[in-house]
């Protein structure tokens, strides 16, 4: 009994949603373009995404499936100066990614 409960605890606690950047996220007016892979086991869910402590008003998809990548528009409510490079962070139900990204 203790055997199966040890294999299937190890087993839930190693599905995890692990994500990258793919390329370099561009910042362009009030809009945030990047691609995200999630190199995972599990789907990571997005909960929000800052950009120079400025909370994003709305972002496409929510969810990042186990192995997919994905390309992000994702929209604030103020535009950024060009030539900025602006600090970011996505947030998700799978932990805090960091990143930073150019604005043109």
């Amino acid at each position: 009994m203790a055997i199966t409960w040890m294999a299937s605890t190890g087993s839930a606690a190693s599905m995890q949603g692990a994500l990258i950047i793919i390329g370099t996220p561009v910042v362009q007016n009030d809009t945030l373009y990047m691609t995200v892979k999630n190199i995972g086991t599990a789907d990571a869910k997005m909960v929000s995404c800052n950009l120079n402590s400025t909370l994003s008003s709305s972002f496409t998809p929510s969810i990042i499936r186990a192995g997919e990548s994905v390309s992000l528009q994702v929209k604030f409510s103020q535009p950024f100066s060009p030539g900025q490079t602006v600090r970011g962070t996505i947030s998700t139900d799978q932990g805090t990614l960091q990143f930073s990204a150019l604005s043109q």
